[in-house]
């Protein structure tokens, strides 16, 4: 899992991304095993942490809208899949507010 520093231009991030995907192929020949799963990706950048290979998304602000305040937010964006039940789990987010876990 990894979290690429925040930037207005999501591009930016492909570095970071492309080497935890290096590091996870590394891992898997020299453990022998395969590893399946990449955690990278939120709502600004989660495109480019796609196409870098990611299998997990934190989409917290894409799918629930702009926080306010502490655990206040504008409301849930117009979207289809918000409140469905479909393959996410409802997590707390690592910087305070919640954040939906999505496959990739």
């Amino acid at each position: 899992m990894t979290m690429a520093p925040w930037t207005p231009e999501p591009e930016s991030t492909r570095p970071v991304f492309r080497r935890l995907r290096e590091l996870r192929e590394e891992c898997e020949q020299r453990l022998g095993v395969p590893l399946p799963h990449l955690s990278m990706g939120m709502s600004g950048d989660f495109e480019v942490a796609v196409e870098e290979g990611a299998t997990w998304l934190r989409l917290g602000t894409a799918l629930l809208g702009e926080r306010r305040g502490p655990g206040v937010r504008t409301g849930p964006p117009t979207d289809p899949l918000v409140g469905t039940r479909v393959r996410h789990r409802f997590c707390s987010g690592a910087v305070g507010g919640p954040a939906l876990v999505w496959p990739a």
